[in-house]
């Protein structure tokens, strides 16, 4: 592995385990950084220093932007399951 691809991946495992712990401090205030962009910014950051271009970019957003309505479902019926007691007792 290149060094650019090991620190990609540090950085990008530290913002995951930073988004954790505060989730084990503040489930709320955890939730609402999981859900910002964060993941996308470091992404379109990356795609950036590679010179992938625009077209590139804007591929990966669309992309980004039809995952949202699944993952909002998945969200939904995850907490529904949770509430209850069907999963994770």
């Amino acid at each position: 592995m290149t060094m650019d691809i090991v620190v990609r991946a540090v950085g990008s495992a530290l913002v995951i385990v930073a988004i954790t712990t505060m989730a084990q401090r503040n489930a709320a205030l955890g939730g609402w950084l999981a859900s910002l962009p964060l993941v996308t910014v470091l992404s379109i950051a990356w795609l950036s220093v590679d010179q992938r271009g625009n077209g590139q970019i804007v591929r990966f957003l669309t992309g980004v932007l039809w995952g949202l309505a699944p993952t909002a479902g998945l969200l939904v019926i995850t907490a529904g399951l949770l509430l209850r007691g069907s999963i994770y007792q």
